[in-house]
């Protein structure tokens, strides 16, 4: 008999605790959702006296637990495939600033000063170039002693595609005056 009468004062506390927030909301517009709310909870506490007995409250809290680890999980796993997409991402680009001095100090053995070297590295794992030299393009221009015209520009594209396994198409080599 002492459980019932614990049970109507639970409802009854419930139900001031309900009118005192419906006054405390400065707008009108949450009403409905904490109306919504406070009709869930409170059909929770009508039936607790029967799922108590039934064991049903803890089947249910086992399911919330469940499905919240489950839902920490899956962000969990997000944040640790954002940043190793962020540690790709990094390593690429430190592998395409190192084949891009790789490729000024050849330009510089042939005799050419390079203004700007750009090199695009494959980056999406799903592709077949992934990892590999994709495309150069080299801004230089020449030392003045130099006049093989377009045999050294020819040679120092051979170079870098045969050392970066690349197409010489891919290979863009912009010759510019000082």
């Amino acid at each position: 008999m002492e459980g019932i009468f614990q049970w109507l004062r639970n409802l009854a506390g419930y139900f001031v605790f309900l009118s005192v927030l419906d006054q405390l909301i400065p707008e009108k517009s949450y009403g409905r959702y904490i109306r919504l709310f406070a009709g869930l909870v409170m059909m929770l506490m009508v039936i607790s006296p029967f799922t108590d007995r039934a064991g049903i409250t803890e089947a249910i809290v086992r399911a919330f637990q469940e499905m919240e680890f489950q839902d920490e999980a899956g962000e969990l796993k997000k944040e640790i495939l954002g940043a190793e997409r962020e540690r790709l991402t990094r390593l690429i680009r430190q592998y395409e600033s190192v084949i891009a001095g790789d490729i000024v100090r050849m330009a510089a053995e042939n005799g050419y000063e390079v203004l700007d070297c750009r090199v695009t590295i494959g980056g999406d794992e799903s592709e077949e170039n992934f990892g590999k030299v994709r495309e150069v393009i080299l801004q230089v221009c020449t030392e003045a002693e130099r006049n093989d015209g377009d045999a050294g520009v020819l040679q120092l594209r051979r170079k870098i595609s045969s050392d970066y396994n690349l197409e010489e198409s891919n290979v863009e080599i912009q010759i510019t005056d000082r």
